[in-house]
């Protein structure tokens, strides 16, 4: 069963942390968090990766993909 943590909206708003915040913690752009956010891009490994490491593991790889997992 896959754990189901949070995405990487609900994690900046139960922390009120900012996107610009959020990308010096995982030291990237904020528009590249933004992109995130928006859908427009899809995370890379690495990008997942950092996005993981920044959120203390609360925004796992499998939360960018909730959508298509639900489908399966």
């Amino acid at each position: 069963m896959i754990q189901e943590n949070m995405t990487l909206e609900e994690y900046l708003e139960k922390n009120k942390m900012s996107q610009a915040k959020l990308a010096r913690r995982a030291g990237m752009s904020r528009a590249a968090i933004n992109r995130l956010l928006s859908g427009s891009r899809r995370p890379s490994p690495q990008t997942m990766g950092k996005i993981f490491v920044a959120t203390d593991g609360e925004v796992a790889p499998n939360d960018f993909f909730r959508d298509e997992m639900q489908d399966l």
